[in-house]
């Protein structure tokens, strides 16, 4: 029996693309854990499953975290509903997807379902500002989701 935190689990939900996977990250885990006297954190558990894992993050990786941490449907992302439920994780995932990809604003907004860029550089400079003006929820979601994705 091996207790994990939710981050844990949530990121070994994610990372695992079927069943297959996923059960064999939970022996690689559960190996360690039998050997070792330290708990069982996220840092540890990305370090035994990240083998061969690719390095290059992209939108389709951003989507699937943030709505499964929303827990909001991945269409909704690129939907123009303006309910806070919908456009928060949209900024979020707008802002993750400036830092972690390559691609233009332009192209980062088209992926979100925004016709010009302008809609996507408001939601990157109104999470940039929540976050430097120091704003708990903003800063967690983003650490989490980070944690997640790396």
């Amino acid at each position: 029996h091996i207790n994990m935190a939710d981050d844990v689990l949530f990121f070994l939900a994610n990372y695992s693309s079927d069943i297959k996977t996923l059960v064999k990250n939970l022996i690689k885990i559960t190996n360690y854990a039998s050997v070792s006297d330290s708990n069982v954190s996220i840092s540890v558990v990305k370090s035994l499953v990240h083998d061969r894992y690719k390095t290059e993050i992209d939108i389709p990786d951003i989507k699937g975290v943030i709505a499964t941490y929303f827990d909001v449907p991945i269409r909704n992302l690129t939907s123009t509903n303006r309910k806070r439920v919908y456009t928060y994780p949209r900024q979020i995932g707008i802002y993750i997807s400036r830092k972690y990809t390559s691609l233009s604003l332009k192209q980062i907004g088209r992926a979100f379902g925004y016709k010009d860029h302008s809609t996507a550089h408001y939601a990157l400079k109104k999470i940039e500002t929540l976050r430097k003006k120091g704003q708990k929820e903003v800063i967690n979601d983003l650490k989490r989701i980070e944690n997640l994705l790396l």
